[in-house]
């Protein structure tokens, strides 16, 4: 029940994030079929530095933001084993097996249903999120200071209202899509991963402190659908 919560409820920081990401990947993993000769993802397996709705800074300041960080590389694997109807998959094996499961009534495209626990937690958490704690005046004056901050180490426009997209889009551009002259280096882009997470940290405490104050009262109200939910994961063979 606490990975659930921790993936339709996400507050800052790495437990929330990987309890989270175990319950993305086993749902991932249903659709990809060991008997159908596929290749599941491991629980743990950071796919990206910035899949989550809060960053996990302690692994950004290490691995680097996405343009630079590499799965393949941190774990040693080759990241084409893990995708879904790739090579060595059995595609009529797959559409068989989702077939049995569409008449279990299992969505084999997302692992399980998720749209009542989307309709009736995630969405109404994430716009408390964005309209509530976003503009709280506790939190308002990190959020700028955490623009400013990565506007002064780095030199991309960054937007006070909201820092990390504006930021992590100025990276990539300046990374990946200007011409290949003007790029900067991926030593460039892992100093910024350093000065993101450094800037960011005052701010996304701030936010974790508040969203940790009313996630309680949001359990409360949505037991019965987390409780359900956790239920069919274990039924289906997750393993909290």
């Amino acid at each position: 029940m606490e990975d659930v919560i921790e993936y339709f409820l996400p507050i800052p920081g790495a437990e929330s994030a990987g309890r989270g990401r175990r319950i993305g990947n086993f749902t991932s993993n249903l659709q990809v079929r060991e008997e159908c000769g596929g290749t599941p993802i491991p629980l743990d397996l950071v796919q990206s530095t910035n899949e989550s709705t809060y960053p996990e800074l302690d692994m950004i300041r290490e691995w680097g933001l996405p343009p630079i960080y590499s799965p393949a590389e941190r774990y040693g694997l080759d990241m084409e084993d893990y995708e879904v109807g790739g090579e060595g998959t059995d595609g009529a094996c797959l559409k068989r097996l989702w077939e049995e499961d569409r008449a279990k009534g299992i969505d084999s495209v997302s692992g399980v249903d998720f749209e009542g626990v989307v309709d009736k937690l995630a969405l109404p958490w994430q716009e408390d999120q964005e309209l509530t704690t976003r503009s709280d005046p506790r939190v308002q004056p990190l959020r700028v200071a955490m623009a400013q901050c990565l506007r002064e180490g780095s030199g991309l426009a960054v937007s006070d209202e909201d820092p990390s997209t504006s930021f992590l889009k100025g990276v990539d551009r300046a990374y990946i899509l200007v011409p290949e002259p003007e790029r900067v280096s991926a030593e460039t882009v892992m100093e910024w991963s350093v000065l993101y997470a450094d800037c960011g940290e005052p701010y996304y405490a701030k936010v974790k402190e508040l969203l940790e104050e009313v996630r309680p009262a949001w359990v409360e109200r949505n037991r019965e659908v987390i409780e359900n939910f956790a239920a069919k994961l274990v039924e289906l063979g997750y393993v909290p």
